[in-house]
């Protein structure tokens, strides 16, 4: 004869009694409803309000008694079936006077037994069906964000009791656990990070043991963890950390590679609480996610690998199309920051330009990039001057030569791909600035050697018919500058990049202008067209602000000679002597700057003397007050030259030496003594302010 299901069962027993039957939680003195009628819940909170929670019986028994409740009888029995289903306990409360005969209660316990050996049976299956399930998923995707929330979505089909959860994966860098996927959280969860000891994640991921907490030891499990860290995780949670009644966390871990925790939650009442089997279960599902995740790690790596050879080569090929088609320094710039998504600046340090050109007041156009690399040319990091950001700055070089460096905001963190963008474009700006350096050279030898045709003006018919290849004109006067670098230069290649850079600026300063310009070991020479003195002035001032800036920006110094302006190319030989002269001029007398040759004055007259003739001169003039027997023979020449220098005004003189007028009559009156001059005489007057001048200057 077949058995009849529980609840008609019931109902042939007790009638239309209100019955239910609940079952112990495992570890909590809670219950949970499993079977009954729709007013059951009544019945068990008048129950325990009257008698409390009965006690357990020990596995295999069963306690039976009828109390009374507000005047009516109810049956209560506590079954522990014990066995397969060892640590079930259930409480039976049928609101009926009457109480169950012993066959109908060995009946109901008979019926209770197949009913959870039935749900045993089915929980398996469906575990079974869910743990295959999340197999498959583990192996469906190798892409790591994909991969972890489909971990998440599978941790709660294999734990069906849990209602949400996330991923928390440790960061080497950072040292920290950070969230990675989430499932039912809001995602505020993303902004909880925290250390590898801190909460319930660190302390499962540090101790390598999954735990269950209840509400009450979550948060005190949560206790050291940061104010601002703990908002994030309560905003995820709607706001309540309350609503979760039971935490389950697991660490996942790949051999001794830890790396990380997986949580899940429970926040809704009347769900079976989180048990020891659903932790074996969800530890064991960790396992097998640990070893997907470290496929799809070294999928991603290798993948990223891929990526970068692949981009590096593209970035190879449009650098390489760009160098091909000789593309100026501009589009190469423009290029690279289409790539790197950042505005880039090449500043060249040889010209001293920007490309693409920037507003005038640019931060960094008066960087000192010489002193910015001089420990070292490598690419480094500096703060610009009014901006918040920083500025990378990556150097470009011909050997051991800055050429110069590009310039671009630190908006976002540099990747390694960046690093190639750099890499391959500054080969390519290498590769056109020494090309364009080779043609630079290339012309000032041709210039140097028309130079030399012109001054020797051989064959005047071919010098003439070779003006205008070199930017000069027919028929108006010229006049020719000579520059010297000065100061040691040990390295040659320093000393070249000093020169461009000059020329650079002399270039700018007299763009306009009709010229020849080219350098020359440490000489720079320039023949100017003028049509007239003024226009020559204009020119000689120009050159001038071009060697002030220069100065200002290498902290080198340059002397000049400026020659005279003639009509006719013969003349050009007679310019470049003057030229010359007034350098050699400043040379000698150590001095800086440019100066014209007629402002040298009696000067030209000695230039070409021999030193050792001068020396004698001065010598034979001055030697009786630079003897040893004088006294104070220093302060008599010093005497003598103030009051050249005072045009032989005594008072100025006396002035000037703050002493008083007997005094300086008296020492003139000593220095003629001594030289054997009248100083009254015109011809001893000359040959002695002679000698004071050629001392001075020679």
């Amino acid at each position: 004869m077949k058995l009849l299901s529980l609840d008609p069962y019931m109902k042939l027993v007790f009638g239309d009694a209100c019955y239910g039957i609940w079952m112990f939680e495992e570890k909590n003195e809670q219950l949970f409803r499993w079977k009954g009628t729709e007013d059951a819940e009544q019945l068990l909170e008048r129950y325990t309000s009257s008698y409390g929670l009965p006690e357990r019986p020990s596995p295999g028994h069963i306690e039976h008694y009828s109390a009374s409740l507000n005047g009516r009888q109810v049956q209560s029995m506590i079954y522990a079936p014990g066995s397969l289903l060892e640590g079930q306990t259930l409480l039976l409360l049928v609101d009926c006077p009457k109480p169950p005969s012993l066959p109908e209660k060995e009946r109901i316990l008979a019926q209770l037994w197949l009913l959870l050996l039935e749900e045993v049976v089915d929980k398996q299956k469906q575990d079974h069906e869910r743990w295959l399930e999340g197999l498959r998923a583990l192996t469906s995707s190798l892409d790591l964000g994909e991969l972890l929330l489909g971990i998440m979505q599978n941790a709660l089909k294999v734990i069906p009791s849990a209602d949400c959860g996330f991923f928390m994966m440790f960061d080497k860098k950072e040292g920290r656990l950070l969230p990675k996927a989430s499932i039912g959280i809001k995602d505020d969860i993303y902004q909880f990070r925290i250390m590898h000891s801190e909460g319930i994640t660190g302390k499962v991921f540090s101790s390598g043991q999954g735990r269950i907490y209840n509400s009450r030891t979550a948060m005190d499990a949560m206790e050291d963890i940061p104010l601002e860290n703990m908002n994030s995780l309560v905003s995820a949670f709607g706001g309540s950390m309350v609503r979760a009644r039971a935490v389950m966390a697991v660490p996942v871990t790949m051999n001794k590679d830890k790396i990380g925790v997986m949580l899940i939650h429970q926040l809704n009442e009347g769900k079976r609480p989180f048990s020891e089997q659903d932790l074996h279960q969800l530890q064991g599902f960790a396992d097998q996610a640990a070893i997907a995740i470290a496929n799809a790690r070294l999928y991603s790596e290798l993948r990223e690998s891929n990526r970068y050879l692949v981009k590096r080569s593209e970035i190879h090929h449009i650098f390489t199309k760009l160098s091909a088609r000789q593309e100026n320094v501009e589009t190469v710039a423009v290029k690279m920051g289409e790539m790197l998504g950042l505005p880039v600046v090449f500043a060249d340090v040889l010209v001293g330009s920007l490309h693409p050109p920037q507003p005038e007041g640019h931060e960094l156009a008066s960087l000192d990039m010489y002193q910015t690399f001089a420990t070292g040319i490598s690419p480094v990091t500096v703060q610009g001057p009014s901006s918040g950001a920083g500025y990378y700055l990556y150097p470009v070089v011909n050997g051991d030569i800055l050429l110069g460096t590009f310039l671009l905001p630190l908006y976002r963190p540099l990747e390694p791909i960046d690093h190639v963008v750099l890499e391959q474009g500054g080969m390519a700006v290498a590769l056109q600035l020494m090309t364009k350096h080779s043609a630079t050279e290339m012309y000032y030898k041709r210039s140097h050697e028309f130079f030399h045709e012109l001054i020797s003006f051989r064959e005047p018919e071919r010098v003439e018919s070779k003006l205008k290849n070199f930017g000069l004109p027919r028929g108006v006067p010229l006049f020719v500058s000579v520059l010297h670098l000065l100061g040691e230069h040990e390295d040659l290649k320093q000393r070249d990049m000093h020169l461009r850079r000059l020329i650079a600026c002399l270039e700018k300063e007299l763009a306009g202008t009709q010229r020849l310009l080219f350098g020359s070991h440490d000489k720079v020479t320039i023949i100017s067209a003028a049509r007239h003195p003024r226009k020559r002035e204009q020119i000689v001032s120009s050159m001038k602000t071009a060697v002030e800036r220069w100065s200002r920006f290498t902290s080198k110094s340059v002397s000049g000679g400026i020659g005279g302006l003639y009509d006719g190319l013969q003349q050009v030989a007679r310019s470049n002597g003057e030229a010359t002269d007034a350098l050699s001029f400043l040379l000698r007398r150590g001095k800086t700057g440019l100066t014209r040759y007629e402002e040298i004055g009696v000067n030209q007259l000695f230039l070409n003397q021999e030193p050792a003739k001068i020396e004698n001169y001065i010598h034979g003039i001055l030697s009786p007050l630079r003897s040893g027997q004088v006294q104070q023979g220093e302060e008599l020449e010093r005497t003598l030259k103030a009051y050249l220098a005072m045009n032989r005004s005594p008072s100025a003189t006396a002035e000037r030496l703050h002493i008083h007028i007997n005094t300086l009559y008296h020492r003139l009156r000593k220095i003629e003594e001594l030289l054997g001059v009248d100083m009254n005489d015109s011809d001893d007057w000359l040959k002695v302010c002679l000698a004071c001048h050629l001392s001075e200057t020679y």
